[in-house]
């Protein structure tokens, strides 16, 4: 069990000390969590991007191409 709950602090660690940012989502495209850097780069608050969905992020040029893409993902293509 101490094993467990160390392998997940540190990849907490690896999440919130990355300079990358890394979002968790839903099925829904929703997120599920953020880390500090995705909060720098996109402008809102981690409060504020859990209530919303990724394609409020994605210029509406893009949407329709971003949607096909996170289709597929969903349904476990790569």
């Amino acid at each position: 069990m101490k094993d467990i709950e160390n392998r997940e602090k540190q990849l907490n660690s690896l999440v919130e000390n990355n300079m990358d940012a890394i979002i968790r989502l839903d099925l829904n495209g929703n997120f599920i969590s953020v880390n500090y850097v995705t909060g720098k780069i996109t402008g809102y608050s981690e409060e504020e991007l859990m209530k919303m969905s990724f394609k409020d992020l994605i210029s509406k040029e893009d949407l329709d191409k971003v949607q096909k893409q996170f289709l597929e993902i969903s349904r476990g293509k790569s």
